[in-house]
């Protein structure tokens, strides 16, 4: 079952509100979503920053000391900024994978090319359209 941007967000709300002790952090679990924001358990799970957040936030409320009950704004900062950090290295890792597949397709254009007689490095001089442009 596809999860709607409604139903993403209910499930992002309700984490934050964990996350700032809105509600008791003893209510958190996948039952509790899965009952307030109406989609299975595989669903919330599938969507990967809703998987993340939760553990993320079960470690954070493991961390926080039970006689601090009040909402901690230095914690939640450190939490969120090692939330981005995360998201951040996977988007980096990406980007790395798809620069190594560009540079193999070049190499691949670059010996094709050469099997036809033609100088790779023509292809890669700017073109005059450019230069016109630049100089302006």
């Amino acid at each position: 079952m596809a999860m709607t941007a409604e139903q993403y967000n209910k499930a992002m709300d309700l984490l934050e509100q964990f996350e700032r002790q809105v509600i008791a952090p003893s209510l958190l679990s996948w039952d509790y979503l899965v009952k307030h924001v109406g989609v299975s358990k595989s669903t919330l799970w599938r969507k990967k920053e809703i998987r993340d957040r939760l553990y993320d936030l079960r470690e954070y409320l493991k961390a926080v000391d039970s006689q601090a009950d009040a909402f901690d704004a230095e914690k939640v900062k450190n939490l969120n900024s090692k939330q981005k950090i995360k998201r951040l290295k996977i988007t980096l890792s990406e980007k790395e994978d798809e620069i190594a597949a560009l540079r193999e397709q070049l190499a691949y254009a670059a010996s094709v090319a050469e099997t036809k007689n033609l100088d790779p490095n023509e292809f890669f001089k700017a073109p005059k359209i450019h230069k016109i442009k630049a100089n302006r």
